[in-house]
């Protein structure tokens, strides 16, 4: 999240993927803070369900980006597994034991 416009300009150019060409500088700064930030937000259970889907859209980059590269499958398989990961915290939701749950629960 610290590396800088140049680095995030690097990583949000990922997004030509995607057919986005416009503010890779913006793009690159949004995954990093989602990486660094959201992670925090899942482990505490806050937003978790709005953070998980942020993060499988920059899983889904990330595997398009190894996938056409021709990379091994050995390469991407670490941004495959996190993406399945996210797409299950982002069905489940966050459990009783959440700060989501303390705050947005249903009082009957």
């Amino acid at each position: 999240m610290l590396a800088g416009v140049e680095t995030w300009t690097q990583l949000g150019s990922t997004m030509s993927l995607l057919g986005i060409t416009f503010a890779p500088a913006f793009w690159g700064f949004l995954a990093s803070a989602t990486e660094a930030v959201g992670g925090v937000f899942i482990i505490l259970g806050l937003l978790q369900r709005p953070v998980a889907l942020m993060l499988v859209g920059t899983m889904i980059v990330a595997v398009l980006m190894h996938v056409t590269a021709g990379d091994p499958f050995g390469i991407y398989s670490n941004a495959l597994k996190a993406l399945v990961v996210f797409i299950a915290l982002t069905l489940t939701g966050p459990g009783k034991y959440s700060i989501d749950y303390m705050l947005f629960r249903q009082i009957s």
